[in-house]
């Protein structure tokens, strides 16, 4: 059971060459579903969404006082 469970596990990065020595990178996992791709995910809504809100009244406050 365990040789085909590991057996069928693919890996996260793949890589291939191309005709022209190019290299192509081909990820098999959607990011959503790897822990680094969760981690990204919330810095990325943290910086564009909470941090502008939470500096804009922070402006006000001070603004205000």
């Amino acid at each position: 059971m365990d040789k085909e469970k590991t057996k069928q596990t693919k890996k996260l990065v793949r890589t291939k060459v191309r005709a022209d020595k190019s290299i192509e990178v081909e990820f098999q996992k959607h990011p959503k579903d790897t822990i680094i791709g969760k981690i990204l995910l919330y810095l990325i809504i943290i910086g564009t969404v909470i941090l502008p809100v939470a500096l804009l009244i922070y402006a006000i406050i001070e603004a205000f006082s």
